[in-house]
């Protein structure tokens, strides 16, 4: 199995600007709109710009893209988000060790991947870290537990189908 993890600029300013109408559609309290978020996000990219789904859950035959992004953390110079993936089946986790590092529990169903982020790399102060599913990759439900520097997201979850 093959796991392409883009950290693509486009992409990401794409979710922030996403993210930035869907917060301002919501009519929330100012201290509740600070909190620090995680969310995964499925994108259609299919055409020549990335459309974002609406649910967690998506084909592994179509072209489409999962990313988790992290907002409203506090952000230092360096910053470690890590990732704990959990599979529904064994699978590879094929990432290029310039971009993560990836570490397998012996299972081959779970893996932990570290990726060093800096703040040049967050103009927005949003980190993303995307996944593309192949035929190969086990469906089912996924679990993600997520942790940016100090602060813990647990039980992100998202489907893939056939």
């Amino acid at each position: 199995m093959k796991k392409l993890v883009m950290l693509s600029l486009g992409l990401v300013l794409g979710v922030a600007n996403a993210a930035e109408t869907e917060n301002s559609e919501t009519t929330k309290p100012k201290e509740q709109a600070q909190q620090p978020v995680a969310v995964l996000r499925v994108f259609d990219t299919s055409g020549s710009s990335p459309k974002v789904l609406d649910k967690n859950r998506f084909s592994r035959s179509k072209a489409r893209e999962l990313c988790l992004i992290v907002g409203n953390v506090p952000v230092q110079e360096n910053n470690v988000f890590v990732h704990y993936l959990q599979a529904p089946a064994a699978f590879k986790v094929d990432v290029p060790a310039n971009m993560a590092k990836v570490e397998a529990e012996e299972n081959g169903k779970n893996y932990l991947i570290t990726k060093n982020v800096t703040k040049a790399e967050m103009p927005k102060g949003e980190a993303a870290f995307c996944w593309r599913f192949g035929k190969e990759d086990p469906i089912g439900e996924y679990k993600v537990d997520a942790q940016f520097n100090d602060i813990v997201f647990k039980n992100l979850k998202f489907t893939v189908l056939k």
